[in-house]
């Protein structure tokens, strides 16, 4: 079932404007946020397959089966706690149904608890967004290269870097297994060899590489 459903077939019981919306809060470019309330058909509630809520893919809008609502809040949910508190204007629509519900049978002291633990994932929320917006993550998708390291002399070196310090290509380079070395290889340089004659080989997991001026080899890396 989805949201489309829901309203062919009247199962909604409630539906309200909620978030920044409902609070004055909004911005131009913000979205509204709906949730609301259905109730399951007796083939599907009775059946083998409950379900409990039902969302669009943003989950910008949401609707609890009256089941699930009632067993949120009486664990005094925060979110649901609002939607059950809703200002008259915000109401969409409202089934008589709905209208026994009050917040006077649901509160209890252990409101307490859960809206401070909703204050302190809200806090946690907002410092994690306030780390993206002062430490941007690169847009640039990385590779398997890019966790790759070069062990050169006495020294570790990122393996892009250290091939582009070269202006070697990677398909000039080929590995061989280090014996007693997990994850460990041997990498020679072949600057005659072409993408043509390139093994098909996957890294699956970052490794480290040890540079030896020796005989070429086949290359091994992937293109």
């Amino acid at each position: 079932m989805n949201i489309t459903d829901l309203k062919a077939q009247n199962l909604i019981l409630l539906e309200v404007i909620s978030g920044s919306r409902a609070f004055g809060l909004a911005t131009e470019t913000s979205d509204t946020d709906i949730k609301g309330v259905f109730y399951l058909p007796k083939d599907k509630f009775y059946g083998l397959h409950y379900i409990p809520q039902i969302s669009n893919a943003s989950n910008d809008i949401v609707y609890y089966e009256i089941g699930r609502f009632t067993e949120l809040l009486l664990k005094n949910n925060p979110n649901i706690i609002e939607v059950l508190a809703s200002a008259p204007e915000c109401i969409l629509y409202q089934h008589p149904l709905m209208q026994q519900f009050s917040l006077k049978q649901f509160l209890s002291k252990q409101i307490q608890q859960t809206f401070i633990n909703y204050a302190c994932s809200q806090i946690k929320k907002a410092k994690g967004l306030n780390k993206k917006i002062n430490n941007p993550v690169d847009s640039k998708r990385k590779t398997v290269f890019d966790f790759c390291h070069i062990i050169d002399q006495q020294h570790t070196y990122p393996l892009n870097n250290w091939l582009q310090q070269r202006q070697w290509q990677q398909h000039q380079c080929g590995l061989a297994n280090i014996p007693h070395a997990t994850d460990l290889y041997a990498l020679y340089y072949d600057k005659t060899a072409t993408k043509d004659i390139v093994a098909s080989c996957s890294l699956k997991m970052p490794m480290i590489f040890v540079y030896h001026q020796s005989a070429p080899l086949t290359p091994l890396l992937p293109t």
